[in-house]
């Protein structure tokens, strides 16, 4: 059991839940991915997202990954979980993807995961 207290937007009130968490650790192949993703963000490298698996062959989203931040903006801060991060894409439309998510569609390439899962390349 974690506690977890969170303040209230509305009228600044904390609460605390006892939750059940389980702390996953962190594998090496994902650390090698993070350091992956990590390159690529810093020189603003393309990711190409195959939302669909395997079906989306022919037409990965690609966007320029732009920086590490919380969901939907907001850049990190030097002690926030990067595992909990998003990374700033830019395209078409600006869209924010989980670092877990990418981590997971990176190591999909081979369809371990699933091939109907996200599958992503880093150019």
């Amino acid at each position: 059991m974690k506690t977890i207290t969170v303040d209230c937007p509305i009228c600044s009130a904390k609460v605390s839940r006892d939750l059940d968490i389980i702390e996953q650790p962190l594998t090496l192949n994902q650390a090698d991915l993070i350091g992956v993703l990590m390159r690529g963000v810093s020189n603003n490298s393309k990711l190409n997202w195959y939302q669909f698996g395997s079906r989306d062959a022919d037409h990965p989203l690609t966007m320029v990954m732009r920086a590490f931040t919380h969901d939907g903006g907001g850049f990190l801060s030097e002690t926030d979980d990067i595992r909990e991060a998003y990374v700033w894409c830019s395209g078409f439309m600006e869209r924010w993807f989980s670092v877990s998510d990418i981590i997971k569609a990176l190591d999909n390439l081979d369809g371990k995961h699933g091939t109907e899962n996200p599958i992503a390349t880093i150019d």
